[in-house]
């Protein structure tokens, strides 16, 4: 009882005999209750009052229950409404919940079910609310999702042009085609040399806006479905080329090396050979990207407890603080704190978004301070069968 001992309850009925009778039940089950006579008084009412929960008669004059309800879902959808009808009416009932009621009550209604009746009820109204709320989250990320890859694709445009422009700059040549070329020729005069850092920086600046707009692009794909054909993939392979690929990012940091321990005839697994790479070259890159001292260790193996595929990257990086691991996954989230480290934040949320769309999953543990470890793991590739 405790439950309805914190809830106010607007009554609504025309018929005084009843609407006492159901102030008293109510009274009785700890509700506080306010009881008006019509739709317009608990419109009335509502303008400087809350309630949670409202009981509404069908029949009454100059608005019936029906009308008063849709009024109220004008003003204070938030509010679950429950019918009171004496008629057993199924058509009004359907026609009631159609338009977002709560549910309803046959009366008079025995005191000894009344409570738990509107409990059930207020249960089963919230579960749809948030069923309705999940939904509408969904659409709105749907409809952001795309707006976001039709205007990333529209400020990639301008961006290659400014760097196209940028470049011709800086090599001396203007980038207009002769009469009789294809190609740009034409030289212009080669810029002063105080002004080619400023040509520099925004060479640099629009190249990691061009990384980030190629990114949200990527999202938005994923996010629709579009990862690719899948086919055998094997982890061993795609771990060697990835290294062989960003290695050379190691270069300014010589006191990082980059360590691999592969098991020898890995299953395979069901993928996109060019999306496993892109989770790994995330996973790689971030982890290059903050270690300075120490050791990167990519390994594989098959998890003993479910036979699962697993490629491992450990780091002696920076680690990530306790207090941003649970959003390392989101959207725009940056593994470290520390102001000279950049990134889109969207690597490892695409990492995540990849593994999952590929049947996979993708954990990691971290400590501050001493480093990070990120697990792939797939089903493997069911064998085939040889056939005689």
């Amino acid at each position: 009882m405790s439950q309805s001992k914190q809830k106010n309850i607007l009554v609504v009925d025309d018929n005084k005999t009843l609407r006492n009778l159901f102030t008293n039940q109510f009274k009785l089950l700890g509700y506080k209750v306010c009881a008006v006579s019509s739709g317009l008084m608990a419109l009335e009412y509502l303008e400087d009052n809350s309630v949670d929960v409202i009981t509404l008669d069908y029949e009454m004059p100059e608005m019936d229950g029906l009308e008063v309800f849709q009024e109220l879902q004008k003003v204070r959808p938030d509010i679950p409404v429950i019918m009171l009808t004496a008629y057993g009416n199924i058509s009004l009932v359907e026609r009631f919940m159609d338009l977002g009621g709560a549910g309803f009550l046959e009366k008079p209604c025995e005191l000894s079910i009344l409570d738990a009746k509107i409990q059930q009820i207020l249960s089963n109204w919230k579960l749809k609310q948030s069923e309705a709320s999940r939904l509408d989250l969904e659409r709105v990320l749907k409809t952001l999702t795309h707006l976001l890859g039709s205007g990333a694709h529209e400020i990639r445009t301008a961006l290659t042009v400014i760097e196209q422009r940028n470049r011709f700059l800086l090599n001396g040549v203007q980038g207009k085609k002769k009469e009789d070329s294809t190609s740009c020729t034409e030289e212009c005069p080669k810029p002063l040399p105080g002004q080619i850092p400023h040509l520099e920086i925004s060479e640099r600046s629009v190249k990691r806006l061009l990384a980030l707009v190629n990114e949200l692009i990527d999202f938005s794909r994923i996010e629709s479905g579009e990862i690719g054909e899948q086919t055998s993939v094997n982890l061993n392979a795609i771990a060697e080329e990835t290294v062989d690929d960003v290695a050379g990012l190691l270069d300014e940091k010589p006191g990082v090396c980059i360590e691999m321990k592969l098991i020898p005839e890995l299953p395979t697994i069901h993928g996109n050979p060019r999306r496993v790479c892109q989770i790994i070259t995330n996973l790689l890159t971030n982890a290059m990207k903050f270690t300075d001292e120490g050791r990167i260790l990519i390994s594989t193996d098959v998890h003993p407890a479910n036979g699962w595929v697993e490629l491992a990257i450990r780091d002696t990086g920076v680690g990530i603080n306790r207090d941003r691991q649970a959003k390392i996954f989101g959207e725009f989230t940056e593994s470290t704190q520390s102001h000279l480290m950049t990134g889109s934040g969207l690597g490892l949320s695409i990492a995540q978004l990849l593994t999952h769309k590929m049947q996979g999953e993708i954990d990691f543990t971290s400590e501050e301070g001493k480093g990070s470890n990120f697990f792939l793991r797939f089903p493997p590739e069911p064998k085939r069968e040889r056939v005689s």
